[in-house]
């Protein structure tokens, strides 16, 4: 597969590392911080910068050093509690009901629509496809969609907030082929046969420490899934603040922005057995210039 370097050099780069060291002046020199914050509100904002370096360095010590079950709520990987997970899924219901969600500055319209394109595109070309399983399902939107496209195909959605799954069942219920659970991944997929299906996820992966997603994709290949399809967030590393190589070897996993984190996912698939099929950039319109969605596709060689 082709090497992909992002992102490119350009003016907001310089922009953030200008940000990111007025954030280590005040993080190393506090009393600089109080001084800023003791003007007013126009410049209180560099005064906070010492609490935005704290989140940073922080969020690269979990990368660094993962501990504790990364799957677990409170882990300080992903939300802290059901409830604080549950209303990041009711804030992607809130943007799909606005009138204008086409145009909102926000990734979601597009990364649907590429789900779907993405999706309808493999399934024509696999009419062999049985399963569609969603790793942090999250709003399950595109899952309904998909349901009602393909319903001889079953769509199995997985989130750790049973409210979550409360909200789907109510807001999307109605599909025979269309199902939500709340369950930790390795407890539901264990001792089960996903021949013919495809894992996905979608900004999920991001939260998660290297360590994990290597032992997902494993499980993932144990369980016979054919293909793991993903799209998640990419940009500018806050840690290293230079591009990222995304390509089949070992590369470290660096922060991207606070809690999320950027991923060699080239590597880590292939490491489970799967061949690289295609790794695409997509823009949206996420305000912020550097961010895009990395969709990748792979499918499982150890089956063959």
């Amino acid at each position: 597969m082709n090497q992909i370097i992002w992102p490119e050099n350009g003016s907001f780069i310089y922009k953030v590392k200008l940000r990111i060291l007025f954030q280590r002046i005040m993080f190393n020199l506090p009393w600089v911080a109080r001084i800023f914050r003791s003007l007013g509100n126009r410049i209180l904002n560099i005064g906070k910068m010492h609490e935005q370096e704290l989140k940073r360095r922080n969020s690269i010590s979990l990368v660094r050093d993962a501990k504790g079950d990364a799957l677990s709520l409170g882990s300080n990987y992903g939300y802290e509690d059901e409830i604080r997970e549950f209303m990041v899924t009711f804030k992607y219901y809130e943007q799909i009901e606005n009138k204008d969600f086409a145009n909102q500055s926000s990734e979601s319209y597009l990364l649907y629509q590429l789900i779907i394109e993405k999706f309808s595109n493999l399934i024509a070309a696999n009419p062999n496809i049985k399963k569609v399983f969603n790793f942090g399902v999250c709003y399950g939107y595109v899952d309904w969609l998909l349901a009602k496209k393909f319903p001889k195909i079953k769509f199995i959605g997985i989130d750790r907030s049973k409210y979550t799954q409360i909200f789907n069942e109510d807001k999307l219920g109605g599909l025979k082929n269309l199902e939500f659970v709340t369950s930790d991944i390795f407890v539901y997929l264990a001792k089960k046969d996903f021949s013919d299906s495809v894992f996905f996820s979608a900004r999920t992966m991001v939260y998660l420490p290297p360590e994990i997603i290597s032992k997902i994709y494993a499980e993932v290949s144990k369980v016979n899934f054919e293909f793991i399809l993903g799209f998640e967030q990419i940009g500018l590393s806050r840690e290293t603040l230079k591009p990222y190589i995304f390509d089949e070897n070992f590369r470290d996993s660096v922060l991207h922005r606070e809690r999320f984190f950027i991923h060699n996912y080239p590597y880590l698939t292939k490491k489970a057995g799967f061949k690289n099929r295609t790794i695409e950039l997509i823009k949206t319109n996420h305000p912020y210039p550097d961010y895009r969605i990395m969709y990748f596709e792979a499918s499982n060689e150890r089956k063959k």
